[in-house]
């Protein structure tokens, strides 16, 4: 049985994690980037990637469904909004690979 403190401190935790706290603040971009990113490594199986394979989900998403101009970003404004991500630990860039890892770690 489920009770309404059980929700309350699973609401505690899912608050407190650093990735949520990040994502709180991001654009619609950034987040539409953020799905894409958690697509491309559980559904393709890439737990390692770069900013070529995240754009390539996006475009593939866009396609399928309505992302308003997020689908419709240029790839400068795509680079700058994954760069923040970067930056909020949202993911992480190994040194010098140039690729990169959902979840900063």
């Amino acid at each position: 049985l489920v009770t309404a403190r059980d929700i309350a401190s699973a609401t505690q935790t899912l608050l407190a994690d650093s990735v949520v706290e990040s994502l709180a603040g991001c654009s619609s971009l950034e987040l539409c980037l953020a799905v894409a990113m958690s697509r491309v490594h559980r559904f393709r199986g890439m737990p390692r990637f770069n900013f070529n394979h995240v754009e390539n989900e996006l475009r593939t998403m866009a396609a399928n469904d309505f992302l308003g101009d997020a689908g419709r970003a240029k790839s400068a404004v795509l680079l700058r909004a994954f760069e923040n991500l970067l930056a909020m630990g949202v993911c992480e860039a190994p040194g010098g690979g140039g690729e990169g890892s959902l979840g900063g770690g």
